[in-house]
Formats: structure tokens, sequence, C-alpha cells
């Protein structure tokens, strides 16, 4: 009538886990070898024993998890709640089958599932565990990464994205400064800004007033010999498109750009700062209200 959701293991120890089900209460015994399981090596078996069955709903047991490798207690009979997703940058491929089949055994989750080949995993699980902090530091220094998420809302509704060094791989601002002859200064006045030496409004007026007499053909310029999308980019607009999302591209760059970036990927709408144009060339100026940090929270 009732099935094992989870267990905790460690070295020589002998585990109690409680579950409830409609009906009863079961608890287990979970005994391991003396192998202690590890990132990326193989997880010895379970040896699970059933010891007894109560028929009182709220019966708890506690446990001893301090020691043990993987500090989750889960429930039995409960369906997951949350998942734990590990993946890494497509173009290195370094996500070992091993690594996610040892993780998934000590934390006692369900069945893998593989979202792409040496790139994307997941699996489910009944609780964060405790030790998650720990174990996300042993995956960074694998070059691997691992969130885990509540299941309740994780299909999204709206994307909402940045565009400049997310959506695409440049900063657009950097490239039209490049093209005018005053790259060096324009990124002079953005590590003021990042010091909190100039505000955000402060930093985008003084960079834009260096532009002033740039054609206007050059943003076209700009666009197409510098600007390159994102790799995956495509792919998660597409995704959540396909799964019912609304999508917005909400940039501090500008209109020029983001209205391209937003076509190109199929964004539903975008905002971002106007550059003002006159005779066929920037005036050195931007459209009010500045689109900034709080601007892109009301947009």
């Amino acid at each position: 009538r009732s099935n094992v959701g989870g267990f905790a293991q460690g070295p020589e120890e002998k585990r109690g886990f409680v579950g409830r089900m409609s009906g009863g209460v079961i608890a287990i015994d979970a005994t391991l070898s003396d192998k202690c399981p590890s990132l990326g090596k193989g997880v010895p078996p379970l040896q699970l024993r059933g010891i007894a069955v109560w028929r009182k709903r709220q019966l708890r047991a506690k446990p001893p998890f301090e020691n043990s490798f993987a500090t989750c207690g889960t429930l039995i009979g409960n369906i997951n709640m949350y998942t734990a997703v590990l993946l890494c940058a497509p173009n290195l491929r370094n996500l070992d089958p091993s690594l996610v089949e040892s993780l998934r055994n000590a934390w006692g989750g369900g069945d893998a599932i593989w979202l792409a080949p040496d790139e994307a995993a997941e699996f489910g699980l009944a609780s964060v565990p405790d030790n998650f902090d720990d174990v996300w530091q042993s995956c960074q220094a694998l070059g691997v990464d691992l969130v885990i998420v509540p299941q309740d809302g994780r299909r999204k509704k709206m994307l909402l994205a940045d565009m400049d060094s997310t959506m695409i791989q440049q900063e657009c601002i950097d490239e039209l400064a490049d093209e005018a002859g005053v790259g060096e200064r324009v990124k002079d006045i953005t590590a003021r800004a990042m010091n909190g030496e100039l505000d955000f409004d402060g930093a985008l007026r003084e960079r834009v007033g260096l532009l002033k007499g740039l054609s206007e053909t050059v943003i076209d310029k700009v666009l197409a010999e510098r600007i390159t999308m994102m790799p995956g980019g495509a792919v998660l607009r597409s995704t959540m498109k396909a799964n019912g999302a609304y999508a917005a591209l909400v940039s501090g760059g500008f209109t020029a750009f983001t209205s391209k970036v937003a076509r190109e990927l199929g964004f539903d709408e975008n905002r971002a700062n106007r550059l003002i144009v006159e005779n066929g060339a920037l005036t050195g100026e931007v459209a009010m209200p500045i689109l900034g940090k709080q601007a892109k929270v009301d947009a």
C-alpha cells in the first residue's frame, strides 16, 4: 500500500525513517556498507529492512542525521516537492553521469532525467538537504552548477530578460563607442559607475554624450557585424513560448538594438532607452525618462 520515497546514508550507520500514508505510518532501517559515498563516485546499494508499521497517523521518528553525507529526511509515500538540477556550460559538456547518480542516491532522489546529454540533468527531492551549501561548493569546483527549486510554480508564466551580456554577448554601448573611437573612455566611465562613483543615469548620459555626431547608420553596422546572440537564448525563449509564457526584453541599452533582438528571438515586447537622432546623426542625448534599475521593474 505504500512505497519507499527516500533515504539518508553514512558509513556503517543505520538511519530510521518515517513516512505518512493514508491509514498508517511506516518506519524502515537503512544499512550501508563501509564505503563512504562521495561526489563523482559510485554509491553502494542500500539494504532496506522493514521493521514496523503503525496505524497512528502522527507518529514521528527523528533519525540522527548529524554525521551523514546526506541530510535529507524523506517522507515515505510523499510526492517530491523540489527538483534538483545540475548543469554545466554547453561548450564544456562536463556533467559526469556518475556525479548525478551519486548525488541522487545520497539524497534519496527520484529517477534522474537528462535534459541534455552531458550538460543538464534533474531529479526530484522531498526536501532541501541540510548540506546543500557544502555540496554546491563541491560542484562549483567541478565546473558544475547545482540548484534546487520548488516544483510548485516551477513552470513560469513570464520571461523578463535583460539584453546586454544576457541575450546578446556584447554591451551595445561599448560597441558603438568603439566605432566612434571613444571605446576606452566609455569603458572608464563604466568602471567608475561600477565603483559607485556615478549612478546609472549619470553614467549613461556621460557615455551617450561621447557618441554625439555618430552617424545613425553605424547602429545598423554594429548590429550586422558586432552583435551575436547568446548561446541558449533562443532555446530558452522558444521553450517558454511553447508552454504559453509571455516574454519581455527590458534593457538599460537602446531601443535600436532591443527591437531587432526581440524580433529575432521572438519576444512579445521590448523596453529600453531611446537615442535621440537629428539629421541622421546621434545628438549625444537620450530620451527621458531613462530606463534604469527601478524603471526596469516599473516597465
